[in-house]
């Protein structure tokens, strides 16, 4: 665990800046935050009925390429079990699944209870970015969402709602007969991304930044459906990078909010950064390494995971 000081520490200022730059492009600080207020008793037995879109089949060129600004659905055209939500705007996205990633991955947050929201802004306020530009994207098994949905019953916002009638629609999730909800038929993903405003760049900027996000949430949706991909990443986390490399990223990931101590999470956080987001949008010294080691760890986790098609 790291302390809210060495949080500022170590905190990635490219990370930092490039998050509150989306915040201040996109006008964020004018959008209205989630308050208690906002909670629905919504009635979650129900399905289609507050006009979910139907998932389009598309492959990931085509959903960072297509810019909506209406919430998009998509089943991944090279693994169906992978469905990918494209939301107009950052703050759309946050007040659809910040409580989710709160109760799966964020610093300091229960992981037996919903927070309010109210709560989480607080346990956000210690990072330096609004709870509306927190995440770029975010990933989910479906058993995470289905333990999600299960401590909500009847307390889930408006946004929270419709992301729960997909989940269902695209049978991420089921519900059984004690009254929660469990996975549906094999292990399945949750990946999301959202449209961004990037500064003078115009939409050709923005389709890179949306293709850098999705790359790293599709190496995410890969561990949560490839049976031994995590043991594979496992095996090259201990064998092929030092301790000192190893507390290097849990100090990173603990700077932007991820709970450094669930080893798991860290390990698919590291082979998401390490692996396959873009390094044009991670600079080297996110492991603290040289260009020369980071090439090579690099080139040594994607060879690893060879047998796997890059989504």
């Amino acid at each position: 665990m790291i302390d809210t000081a060495s949080r500022r520490r170590h905190a990635a200022p490219w990370w930092t800046a490039l998050v509150l730059l989306l915040a201040i492009t996109a006008g964020l600080a004018a959008e209205r935050p989630l308050v208690a207020g906002d909670l629905v008793q919504g009635d979650q037995s129900r399905l289609g009925t507050t006009g979910e879109p139907s998932p389009v089949r598309a492959d990931s060129a085509t959903i960072a390429g297509t810019l909506s600004d209406r919430l998009q659905v998509y089943r991944l055209a090279a693994e169906p079990r992978i469905t990918v939500i494209d939301f107009p705007s950052l703050a759309t996205q946050a007040a659809a699944l910040n409580r989710v990633a709160a109760l799966t991955e964020l610093e300091g947050a229960p992981r037996d209870r919903l927070v309010e929201p109210a709560d989480l802004a607080r346990l956000m306020a210690p990072y330096g970015r609004p709870p509306e530009a927190f995440y770029f994207g975010h990933d989910y098994e479906n058993a995470k969402l289905a333990y999600f949905f299960s401590l909500a019953r009847g307390r889930l916002t408006a946004a929270e709602q419709e992301i729960f009638d997909i989940a269902l629609k695209v049978r991420l999730i089921r519900p059984i007969a004690s009254g929660g909800y469990s996975s549906a038929g094999p292990p399945g993903a949750l990946l999301t991304l959202s449209r961004l405003t990037v500064g003078s760049g115009g939409e050709a900027q923005e389709i890179a930044v949306r293709k850098a996000v999705l790359d790293h949430e599709l190496a995410h949706g890969r561990f949560f459906v490839y049976q031994d991909y995590p043991e594979i990443c496992r095996h090259f986390w201990v064998a092929a990078v030092t301790e000192q490399e190893r507390q290097r990223v849990r100090e990173i990931l603990g700077a932007l909010g991820y709970d450094s101590s669930n080893e798991e999470l860290v390990l698919n956080e590291a082979q998401a950064y390490l692996g396959f987001t873009d390094a044009a949008f991670l600079p080297v010294p996110f492991l603290g390494l040289g260009a020369e080691r980071f090439a090579a760890l690099r080139a040594e986790l994607r060879s690893r995971l060879a047998k796997y098609p890059v989504l």
